[in-house]
């Protein structure tokens, strides 16, 4: 069967009065409809999750009309943010659960959501438990912490390494997904981007590749800090691009929907439902990744490299430079530039990064040395290319693919 990359919109359209158990004055009303769902759709979204779901006629509601929408959709109940460890679980809920697996849109069950690596034990019973009562109908979901997690409360491991190492050999998920939101800073200027975003992502694509599962992850599509940090529409492009060059099979933003007024936190659109400018460019992305993306799915990661610039940007960042591919012989570039290399039935396919403050929509000039004829997939586009040295201007991502 051909791999779909997933899209995956979290914080779905809400259910009417979604916050009143922590606060009773939270009054909104029911956005589980049609109007809303075939906007996630258009958006380019192939399945959604919602935040809370309290009890089982929101969750069944929530799969019909994404079922309607041609929507995938992952039931976060009671299993998740109760933090539930016990694999009979699935029997306890098994009415409910027979129920959700009638609607063709059931994509799975989010059950934990940053573990401890001292829970792995219950949760790899908790996934088999899933696939036991399931029987191949869609999927456990289980999502770890970022690197800036504290390791002995947090992480339960003397390192990251080994979280996502122990994740990998003890949880029986094919997937490894992982949350890391790097703009979530105060200073909208000198500090542009979190300095460990590369290194987890790393840690992450080695563990697959060394494990055979998935990579995963979550992007920072909301406004944090309450306001207090801009999200460019570059800003997702650049995440995404970054996760891709390491081999990701699929992309969760973080968040669709917005927050309650007042706390100033938009997702792609406001707490009323209406489209903010991120979800103009979060749909022109979506649409522009799709294609590039299910051609890395039939190329295995291999490594990836760091090629730095020849000019240094404003506020440029001394990241953990990564250098294990072949890749810094064969570019270079004005500004730096990440290179994800992938096999590709026997040659070298290679995913660019133009690694630049995003705010700033500078362009890398790119020179490459291919030794051979390549396509190149870029803004939406595709373009032969043919002889031993070309060179590209990038202002996001582009896919270099051998023929």
């Amino acid at each position: 069967m051909k791999k779909e990359f997933k899209i995956i919109a979290y914080k779905m359209p809400p259910q009417e009065n979604w916050n009143s158990f922590r606060d009773p004055a939270q009054k909104n009303p029911d956005h589980i409809n049609e109007e809303c769902y075939k906007k996630v759709a258009e958006c380019g979204f192939t399945h959604g999750m919602g935040l809370l779901e309290h009890g089982a006629e929101v969750a069944e509601r929530a799969l019909d009309t994404a079922e309607r929408c041609g929507l995938k959709y992952y039931v976060r109940d009671a299993i998740n943010w109760a933090n539930i460890l016990h694999p009979d679980y699935y029997w306890y809920n098994g009415e409910n659960y027979r129920k959700y697996q009638r609607y063709s849109s059931f994509a799975g069950v989010y059950i934990y959501d940053e573990p401890n690596a001292n829970k792995y034990g219950d949760l790899a019973k908790m996934v088999k438990g899933y696939y036991d009562f399931f029987k191949g109908v869609g999927e456990p979901l289980v999502n770890l912490l970022p690197t800036y997690a504290n390791c002995v409360e947090q992480l339960g491991a003397e390192s990251y390494e080994k979280y996502i190492d122990l994740y990998a050999e003890q949880v029986p998920t094919d997937y490894i997904l992982f949350d890391f939101y790097p703009f979530r800073v105060k200073d909208r200027v000198e500090e542009y981007l979190h300095d460990e975003f590369l290194y987890n992502c790393a840690v992450v694509a080695r563990a697959c590749k060394k494990s055979g599962k998935g990579y995963r992850a979550f992007i920072q599509s909301s406004v944090m800090d309450r306001g207090k940090t801009d999200l460019l529409c570059s800003m997702l492009d650049f995440q995404i691009h970054t996760h891709l060059a390491h081999g990701a099979e699929g992309i969760v933003y973080y968040y669709y929907w917005g927050d309650e007024e007042g706390n100033g936190q938009n997702g792609l659109v406001d707490w009323h439902g209406n489209p903010t400018e991120l979800y103009e460019g979060a749909k022109r992305i979506n649409r522009e990744i799709k294609s590039v993306a299910e051609k890395l799915l039939e190329c295995k990661w291999q490594a990836v490299s760091y090629i730095k610039g020849e000019r240094a940007h404003f506020n440029e960042i001394e990241f953990a430079r990564q250098t294990e591919g072949e890749a810094c012989d064969k570019f270079k570039a004005e500004y730096d530039l990440v290179v994800g290399e992938f096999d590709c039935c026997g040659k070298r396919a290679y995913y660019l990064v133009n690694y630049t403050n995003p705010r700033l929509g500078l362009e890398n000039e790119v020179e490459c040395l291919t030794n051979g004829d390549y396509d190149l997939f870029i803004n939406g586009e595709r373009k032969p290319l043919n002889g031993k040295t070309v060179k590209l201007s990038i202002g996001g991502g582009a896919l270099l693919l051998p023929r």
